[in-house]
């Protein structure tokens, strides 16, 4: 997992993430991947993902959107007036919209936001995003690991108290318990 497990989190950070990055966090707690490459990783990947769905936005512009689809006019008009009052908001919040990064980045793309704007915003949007996810994938790997640490020392407890109290009632009434039929 350690060769490749780098290049699919760089893979899915491209189109969504969230859970690939949880489940690296979770490898990182256990030191199968490394927390900080994980972190750059993922950051990286999802600013290119956005940089390029950014682009496929720009590439096909609002006119060839509304000659495909007419209806959506309206729809483009009011997104980019949002997008124009409030640039900043709606590029942090579709980060964190599960479901919204690639068509919110199209989106963005079909908008008049500057480009140069929209890449600073993004690079610094996306370290964000990365580490809060890969973080909360590492604390749920740091629990799965001591709830399954202490769930098997119980089991060994609760193995030992058994053979003990067995010896123990071998050794008072020279006998093991009867079956019951």
């Amino acid at each position: 997992m350690s060769k490749y497990g780098l290049a699919v989190v760089c893979a899915g950070t491209l189109v969504e993430g969230e859970t690939i990055l949880l489940a690296a966090g979770a490898l990182a707690s256990r030191h199968v991947l490394n927390l900080a490459a994980v972190w750059a990783v993922a950051a990286t990947g999802g600013w290119l993902g956005h940089v390029i769905w950014f682009g496929i936005g720009r590439f096909i512009g609002r006119a060839r959107i509304v000659a495909l689809v007419p209806r959506w006019a309206a729809a483009i008009d009011r997104v980019d007036g949002l997008i124009r009052t409030r640039p900043w908001l709606c590029i942090v919040s579709l980060q964190y919209l599960y479901g919204m990064r690639v068509p919110g980045a199209i989106a963005l793309g079909l908008s008049s936001l500057s480009v140069r704007w929209f890449l600073l915003v993004e690079a610094v949007n996306c370290a964000i995003w990365a580490g809060l996810i890969v973080m909360l994938g590492y604390l749920i790997g740091e629990s799965a690991a001591r709830a399954l640490q202490w769930s098997v020392r119980g089991v060994w407890v609760f193995a030992g108290v058994l053979i003990v109290t067995a010896v123990i009632y071998r050794t008072l009434h020279g006998r093991w318990p009867a079956r019951q039929p």
